[in-house]
């Protein structure tokens, strides 16, 4: 333990000791957490920690979104465990919870617990499907939306209410659909190599004026004092369709927030970001003019 302490002192620039490892223990949690001012720069923070039975209560972190388990955990442990991924915080839209120990057991572990402390009487829905079933979501959606409307110029905010609502659902869907697929490193893998995967997400780009159109129509529909059509399947005022398409984007942006010069690690992170970012070079010159100006005290 004196080793690992020296290690950590060294690295952080922090002279804790095995006499004060209570205080060690808290700047741990400070650096995970970072809340604090001080830890929110790149290198002062901790982006991984391995814990034994800690970090269960009192701790909290907005930024942990994923949550590694190698045991077995039911009803109480378990809902304070994946607890600790459900904070909100800006562009975090969900927890990831990954176990590795006996899968078909966590999964009924999970429902039992969800049915159990959210007096639910059906399954909650909280297990992720494959990748492949995701994919499949994401086909069947992608050609129903091309069955309704084939081309974005086939609908506009004066087709039949009918039409328009269809649409909406079927755009909606869709979009649930991506969402749910990006989320597996699989995605990543696939984006690379698959023409069809690539052409199905532009669909969404493709669609998105038009949708936005006709769902602000709809809204009018509702608002107005004709009869009101049946529009409880359709979501007006959450996040859907919006912050899409960007996410190497977003992500580079992230890293640009907290860039100090001549950082070599979130550098090169940043430039692997842009190799993928599927962008004019126009663009990616301007991220890198950026971190230039940046090592220059530029900016």
């Amino acid at each position: 333990m004196k080793e690992i302490i020296k290690d950590y002192n060294d690295y952080y620039d922090t002279a804790w000791s095995i006499e004060d490892i209570e205080r060690y223990n808290g700047d741990i949690n400070n650096r995970l957490a970072r809340k604090r001012a001080e830890f929110k720069e790149f290198g002062k923070q901790i982006d991984l920690v391995i814990v034994v039975d800690r970090l269960l209560t009192g701790f909290d972190a907005p930024t942990i979104q994923t949550l590694f388990v190698d045991r077995n955990l039911s009803y109480a442990n378990l809902i304070q465990a994946f607890s600790r991924t459900n904070r909100t915080y800006p562009g975090k839209t969900k927890g990831l919870i990954v176990t590795f120990r006996k899968p078909s057991t966590m999964e009924r572990n999970v429902e039992d617990a969800t049915k159990l402390y959210s007096q639910a009487q059906e399954e909650s829905g909280l297990i992720y499907p494959t990748y492949d079933d995701s994919r499949k979501r994401f086909k069947k959606a992608h050609s129903s939306l091309e069955k309704i409307v084939p081309n974005p110029t086939d609908i506009d905010e004066h087709s039949s209410i009918e039409m328009r609502i269809e649409f909406v659902k079927a755009f909606q869907e869709l979009n649930n659909a991506y969402e749910a697929l990006v989320t597996y490193d699989d995605y990543n893998d696939e984006m690379e190599k698959s023409k069809a995967l690539q052409d199905q997400v532009k669909t969404l780009e493709a669609y998105i004026g038009v949708y936005n159109t006709v769902k602000g129509s709809l809204v009018d529909e509702r608002d107005g004092d004709g009869e009101e059509p049946d529009l409880s399947e359709i979501e007006f005022y959450g996040e859907n369709a919006i912050k899409l398409y960007d996410i190497d984007s977003t992500y580079i942006d992230r890293l640009l927030e907290t860039y100090s010069a001549n950082n070599k690690n979130i550098r090169d992170e940043i430039e692997k970001a842009l190799q993928k970012l599927q962008k004019p070079e126009s663009v990616k010159d301007v991220y890198r003019s950026m971190l230039n100006a940046i090592d220059d005290e530029g900016i």
